[in-house]
């Protein structure tokens, strides 16, 4: 197993709870537990809270000093693209996040899961090769463990999940889904569906996974290379050590892949032999193509103090992102409301509006279009520390994407300046938002909302996709991708849900045919 995120968590404990033993490498340590011991009564919106995105600027991280989902507390977790370089097309950006320590973005994600729906998995021309209720059972199974917060949503194009807490929109937040569905009668909201499993250094499967005796965890190594054996036949993983340098290889006699969507491709990529001279995988040269990300729109602002909470219950804790039991989700609606737009995909809205902390937050996440043009490469002329090839990201908006965006912004604008107005409230924008907005006036979107997807898409058809339905490698059916880069297409929900139910539908697949 390379990669100790989610989705290479959930493999570990299937596999193991099977009766497998794993060997699970990652590229990161093991964060000490009082990385999770937070301030919870910080001041998000005070100026000086964001001091260190000052500090970033002066040393040239320019990437995550304007990253609006980096803290205080998590900046130095996020690697420095000037020590862990990649490479974009002159203005053609993208702010790849990326996190090396066991569990990875795991630790930092907004903690949303929704469903996909039947409509999203067949896309003509993108279809996936399974449907809604092949993923069903193992939705059930992730969202008890990981704690699903949520209630019965009572709209079609958001299926409900299995419950373990209740949530319920805060007052404002029903008020604010009133003032909307007044106005535009199909944009209706329910309340959105969150994990409020407890942070720590190891997720709730590493823990099961250690407790059978079958794992052992390598930390601290970095993947760079598979070695091959035969025909078609891959034997393990070549490693370096992120302290040491020592270069060590695992072998197996399955190899899973999950250390993230562009760094499993990166992988496979750099995976060349005489039987596989193009990388693993790309005999039919789609390994790195179709890239994805989400289009997304923001707004951060702030209610006024005198409706504030003086005491408040909840506060910030990047660790465990809406743990508000609130927030609220709508799924697309501007397919309803105007079937002649100019794109031809789908965005959903979640918000959250909190008396605790002050916060008004609206997110517009979209459907981007896959094309081939958008892909991952490697230079072969320029290496990182651990001597592996840089990662080159050639990811453009297409025209649709930019109308999406355009629409999602202005939908977001009139709602929030309808709520505003029905409910004589004046939203504040706080300084540091100010301050990002003056920066990037005018500017198109940089890709990069922390969900990248793709380059590794799994089909029917070895002429037309990378991995088989049950995530294997066409070419290399012992090797497995079990992360985001078998999608097809990129949902508008939070991928990851959906990426962790691939990878246990895999994993169990793989234990039924051992």
């Amino acid at each position: 197993m390379v990669g100790a995120g989610l989705n290479g968590s959930w493999v570990a404990k299937e596999l193991t709870s099977g009766g497998m033993k794993v060997v699970l490498i990652d590229a990161g340590p093991i964060l000490p537990a009082s990385t999770f011991k937070i301030d919870h009564q910080a001041d998000v919106f005070n100026p000086f809270y964001h001091l260190f995105r000052l500090k970033l600027l002066l040393k040239g991280d320019t990437d995550n000093a304007f990253n609006k989902f980096i803290t205080a507390q998590t900046s130095k977790l996020f690697l420095d693209r000037r020590r862990e370089p990649y490479i974009t097309p002159p203005g053609r950006d993208f702010a790849w996040l990326r996190v090396r320590a066991v569990g990875g973005r795991g630790h930092l994600w907004g903690r949303v899961m929704l469903r996909v729906t039947d409509q999203q998995l067949s896309r003509p021309g993108f279809e996936w090769p399974l449907r809604y209720a092949d993923l069903a059972p193992f939705y059930r199974e992730i969202e008890r463990l990981l704690e699903l917060g949520g209630a019965a949503s009572k709209l079609s194009d958001v299926p409900d999940g299995d419950y373990v807490h209740e949530r319920a929109l805060h007052p404002l937040e029903q008020r604010f889904c009133t003032s909307v569905a007044r106005r535009w009668p199909l944009r209706r909201a329910t309340v959105n569906h969150v994990a409020q499993y407890e942070p720590a250094p190891l997720s709730p499967m590493l823990k099961a996974a250690h407790e059978t005796g079958r794992l052992r965890l390598f930390p601290d190594k970095t993947a760079v290379v598979l070695t091959t054996e035969g025909a078609n036949k891959i034997a393990g993983v070549v490693t370096v050590c992120a302290k040491s340098r020592r270069v060590e290889t695992f072998r197996a006699p399955v190899v899973v892949l999950a250390a993230s969507a562009f760094e499993s491709v990166r992988i496979l990529l750099n995976s060349r032999s005489e039987t596989f001279p193009n990388g693993v995988g790309n005999s039919n040269g789609l390994l790195g193509t179709r890239i994805l990300e989400h289009m997304m729109v923001n707004f951060f602002g702030q209610l006024p103090a005198s409706i504030r909470a003086k005491k408040p219950t909840y506060g910030h804790n990047p660790f465990k992102l809406n743990a508000e039991p609130h927030g609220f989700y709508m799924p697309p609606f501007s397919h309803r409301e105007n079937p002649q737009r100019d794109y031809r995909f789908s965005y959903g809205v979640q918000g959250v509006i909190s008396t605790d902390t002050g916060l008004v937050y609206l997110g517009a996440f979209g459907e981007t279009v896959p094309y081939d043009s958008n892909r991952l490469r490697l230079d072969a002329n320029r290496k990182d520390r651990f001597g592996m090839p840089l990662a080159s990201i050639d990811f453009s908006w297409s025209p649709e994407d930019l109308a999406m965006w355009k629409d999602a912004d202005s939908a977001l604008s009139e709602m929030l300046e309808a709520f505003s107005c029905d409910c004589g409230i004046k939203l504040e924008r706080p300084t540091t938002s100010k301050v990002y907005d003056m920066f990037t006036n005018n500017r198109l979107p940089i890709p990069g909302s922390n969900h990248e997807c793709g380059g590794a898409r799994m089909g029917r058809d070895p002429a037309s996709s990378v991995v088989d339905p049950f995530n294997r490698l066409w070419e290399a059916p012992n090797v497995l991708v079990c992360d985001s880069a078998c999608f097809p297409s990129i949902p508008y929900q939070n991928p990851t849900l959906t990426s962790m139910a691939l990878a246990v539908r895999a994993s169990r697949q793989l234990l039924a045919e051992a």
